[in-house]
């Protein structure tokens, strides 16, 4: 499995509530996800946070879109 450190930016909702017009721009809210690359395809990448080293099974898995990936950094495996 190989281990990576995720650079990317997340989808986010306003408090449910009034807003006045006109809106505040949108901005980027970055995250940094920290895991094992579980699955792959060209829309997006799954990472687990653990896996059993049978390869079996694993959990704590981020799916995210390859729109919002910033950077893919490889920390070993």
């Amino acid at each position: 499995m190989r281990l990576v450190k995720v650079l990317w930016d997340d989808a986010y909702s306003l408090p449910d509530d009034w807003h006045d017009l006109p809106m505040e721009p949108p901005v980027a809210r970055p995250m940094v996800s920290v895991g094992y690359v579980v699955a792959e395809s060209k829309w997006g990448i799954s990472v687990a946070q653990t896996f059993d080293k049978h390869g079996e099974s694993c959990a704590g898995v981020i799916v995210i879109p390859r729109g919002m990936l910033k950077k893919v950094i490889d920390l070993g495996t």
